[in-house]
């Protein structure tokens, strides 16, 4: 293969990884922002990619705690790996079904990054024991299509799992190391208050948005922002509301 054939392989494989980084951070970001029943898909967007960046980081530390396991099933007994692909299907099924339960409480072990790590582990060791198993013995009999098969499709059923599970209960949540800080592309939502003008605040008065004076609004959570609007969330017990603002009717903004 030549130095440019090389290139080329290595310019299209990067393109393929930056899309998909790209689209992942957008879909995280939306099915976040879908908690509130707001959607926000736009074409170019920075956020995604750091977004996307940082679920991929994660992500490949949790293939890396499953490689150890994935490379010890390679040595055992054909039906024997079964028994594994059972593991890892209840494990990516056990995810999807975490993501669909409401936050009840912080605290429990479901909704904590432990849990997902560990169970993005487990469904993780059968299909990465697949991908291991076709680079060392690329040969194609019956057994080994079968595993192809069901490694490809568990893979799939795992990396979905594992990005609702993080949009839903990890992603804009404070967590036990970092508490309220913001590490760049975790989506923490930040108090602020907004300075409005004068022609918007009784359309927010009659939305019950909490009105400080004759201009200021807040303190809310901004949790995100689009060409055309600021989305604030409005605490309400337990529960947070979403409001977008038009950025035209926004004076200024006071980080708290």
């Amino acid at each position: 293969m030549t130095i440019a054939a090389i290139l080329e392989t290595l310019v299209g494989a990067s393109a393929l990884l930056v899309g998909v980084i790209y689209i992942v951070g957008g879909l995280i970001v939306n099915l976040h922002l879908a908690n509130y029943g707001v959607t926000e898909y736009q074409i170019l967007r920075v956020k995604y990619f750091v977004v996307g960046i940082t679920f991929v980081t994660n992500a490949i530390a949790i293939l890396f705690l499953a490689s150890i396991p994935g490379f010890l099933i390679l040595t055992l007994d054909f039906y024997v790996q079964q028994l594994f692909l059972i593991a890892s299907l209840s494990a990516s099924v056990l995810l999807l079904w975490v993501w669909a339960k409401p936050v009840e409480s912080e605290r429990r072990f479901l909704f904590t990054w432990r849990f997902w790590i560990l169970a993005g582990s487990v469904a993780s060791v059968y299909p990465l024991s697949v991908a291991i198993r076709m680079m060392i013995v690329p040969q194609m009999t019956f057994e080994s299509g079968l595993m192809l098969v069901a490694g490809f499709l568990t893979g799939i059923l795992a990396f979905v799992g594992q990005i609702y599970v993080y949009a839903r209960h990890l992603y804009a949540r404070p967590n036990s190391v970092l508490g309220s800080v913001d590490p760049i592309g975790m989506g923490i939502a930040v108090t602020v208050k907004l300075a409005i003008k004068e022609d918007v605040m009784p359309a927010l008065r009659e939305l019950a948005i909490p009105v400080q004076g004759k201009l200021t609004v807040g303190p809310v959570k901004l949790l995100d922002e689009t060409d055309a609007h600021y989305i604030i969330g409005l605490e309400d017990g337990k529960h947070m509301r979403a409001m977008k603002i038009a950025k035209e009717a926004v004076l200024a903004i006071l980080y708290l």
